[in-house]
């Protein structure tokens, strides 16, 4: 799971694709907070040339950071 603190800080982000897979999802912009609930976020993010998406405090939940992965092997494509 993606905190608010991590959200401002980290540039690399897994989700997890199988057991043994993660894919690596970099920072494509800066993070976008909400004055009225400063739980909010939103980050911008990509995975290789073509997709795009963004990290939202909605699906932090599927997303961890690389050094927290729990995929054990450490295969990252």
């Amino acid at each position: 799971m993606i905190t608010v603190d991590q959200a401002m800080l980290e540039n690399r982000f897994h989700y997890p694709i199988n057991d043994k897979k993660c894919a690596l999802w970099r920072r494509n912009g800066m993070t976008k907070r909400w004055k009225r609930n400063h739980n909010r976020f939103s980050i911008p993010v990509k995975f290789g040339l073509y997709d795009y998406g963004y990290i939202t405090d909605e699906n932090s939940r599927e997303f961890h950071l690389p050094h927290e992965c729990p995929v054990e092997m450490g295969v990252n494509i």
